[in-house]
């Protein structure tokens, strides 16, 4: 932690020391070499980490991780002299240390023109840091972050953030980021290039989430948008197309995330003396819980598709 710290004290002064350089051509030029430079020592070092701790988890999950990172494999010791605790938290630190290196690689998009090769790279790496350990929730967030700037849809974005939400190292941020995201959904005009079911389902997820369908003269219009909803999917599923089923998928999953946050919150509150304004949040997680607990037992009763063999989209390669 202290060393990533570190890392983000340069990164700062760095983007100072850029803005503050722009007059001087030549020094700019050195300045961002020696920042490149800095980048790749930073990711070795990460990557040197991953390979000491490597040798102490599953030989499964270190074999992956070698062929995600390109390191040759090192011999694992003894599992038998290495306790469950002490594996758990090496597994921890390892998938700190992935998301780590996708940070830095994340960083070279702010002195190369090759922004997309970099950012594919970053969202490769915090895809697998997913796979390699699903409970917390900093990779999602990363995830989200990544997706936003290569245009993958608002779809992936929120459900990247919800799924960081109910992480286990879910922070403060994370949630102001997702009320963020919602505000900016309803803030613009319906997206006309975006599958006209996902645009209603997160429009849905937004008023739900910011509280917007707790009045009771708003229930008219939920129904209706959730029912606009439900005719999509069920279109949607007569006629399915490339990557229709990936789409219900994370639909479906971001259903459940949105479920589990509000049931926690409600659990927290439970027994607890609320001042007015609590009380209302409160009523609002019933109205969050109740309709995205419907809208997904819906969802799940229309009929499945036929089994043609869908195409995986490209941000899933």
């Amino acid at each position: 932690m202290a060393v990533w710290q570190a890392h983000v004290f340069i990164n700062s002064t760095y983007r100072k020391a850029d803005a503050a350089s722009e007059e001087w051509p030549d020094q700019r030029r050195q300045l961002h070499t020696e920042w490149l430079e800095f980048l790749k020592v930073s990711s070795l070092y990460y990557v040197n980490f991953i390979k000491r701790l490597g040798t102490c988890i599953d030989k499964e999950d270190m074999e992956k991780v070698a062929v995600t990172l390109g390191i040759e494999q090192m011999q694992p010791h003894d599992s038998g002299t290495i306790s469950a605790e002490t594996k758990r938290v090496f597994r921890n630190s390892i998938y700190c240390a992935l998301v780590r290196i996708g940070d830095l690689t994340r960083y070279r998009c702010q002195v190369t023109n090759s922004q997309e090769k970099y950012l594919l790279r970053a969202y490769r790496l915090y895809s697998f840091a997913n796979e390699f350990d699903a409970k917390p929730g900093t990779a999602h967030h990363q995830l989200a972050t990544v997706a936003e700037r290569l245009n993958y849809g608002d779809l992936d974005v929120i459900y990247h953030l919800y799924m960081a939400v109910v992480g286990q190292d879910s922070t403060v941020r994370t949630r102001q980021n997702l009320i963020a995201a919602f505000k900016k959904i309803l803030c613009s005009p319906v997206d006309t290039s975006m599958d006209t079911m996902v645009a209603w389902f997160i429009r849905l997820h937004a008023n739900l989430y910011l509280g917007n369908f707790v009045p009771a003269e708003a229930s008219a219009k939920y129904a209706e948008l959730e029912n606009e909803v439900l005719n999509r999917v069920e279109q949607a599923i007569q006629r399915p197309g490339p990557h229709t089923l990936t789409t219900l998928l994370t639909m479906v999953t971001t259903n459940i995330a949105a479920w589990d946050d509000v049931d926690k919150y409600l659990a927290q509150q439970s027994g607890k003396r609320a001042c007015k304004r609590e009380r209302e949040r409160e009523r609002e997680c019933v109205c969050v819980c109740l309709c995205v607990q419907q809208l997904t037992t819906k969802m799940c009763q229309i009929r499945h598709p036929p089994a043609p063999c869908f195409s995986r989209p490209p941000y899933c390669d």
